[in-house]
């Protein structure tokens, strides 16, 4: 979300591995939020779900052409109420090294890789979680734009991938990254402790 910056969130209230708590938190600021929630929950949930930043709250069975409304009344605003959305970085730093988001390029000790889409898109997701577990859910979601079945053996090849031409631009990036076993991967940008520290 704080990449593609949406002006309307749409979300279920009870999801795969959750709630949607999590989800109406980190909706940009200005976005609209639309909760979907079941038709036999209780009113207090409902009202939960609105004291959490829910703009609306529709319950199954959704009726489209009240969906589609909610949709274009939020989408589409009255001239001078739009807000700012927020710019994507044009460039941001992975270990050390300058990752150039438009040009796909790492710029190093030893020179500039070219990076795929893919290794940009996996620098970006790590650096932005850095010290938090990225999930293999959220890693073939927002990568692969698909589910995750248990397989990571795309993950490990792009993880490779990423990983070389960081070598190639000078720095070892193993030793930024931990592979948590079944989990996902967690960046860390560890700042140096000066000898004197205790």
């Amino acid at each position: 979300m704080s990449r593609s910056a949406p002006t309307v969130v749409l979300t279920r209230g009870k999801l795969v591995d959750g709630f949607c708590d999590q989800i109406l938190a980190a909706a940009p600021d200005g976005a609209r939020t639309i909760a979907l929630i079941a038709a036999g929950i209780a009113s207090a949930v409902e009202a939960r779900l609105v004291a959490l930043g829910a703009d609306c709250v529709l319950r199954d069975p959704v009726r489209t052409d009240v969906l589609t409304e909610y949709l274009a009344k939020y989408i589409i605003r009255k001239p001078g109420t739009d807000t700012a959305r927020p710019t994507p970085p044009k460039r941001f730093l992975l270990a050390g090294l300058t990752v150039e988001v438009v040009d796909r390029q790492l710029q190093g000790k030893t020179g500039r890789v070219q990076l795929t889409p893919r290794e940009v898109a996996l620098a970006q997701l790590l650096v932005e979680a850095e010290g938090e577990v990225v999930s293999y859910e959220t890693l073939y979601h927002e990568l692969l734009g698909r589910r995750f079945k248990s397989d990571t053996s795309n993950m490990r090849v792009l993880l490779r991938k990423l990983i070389t031409s960081a070598q190639k631009a000078g720095t070892d990036l193993r030793q930024r990254i931990d592979v948590i076993p079944k989990t996902g991967y967690r960046y860390a940008n560890p700042t140096p402790i000066s000898r004197g520290a205790v």
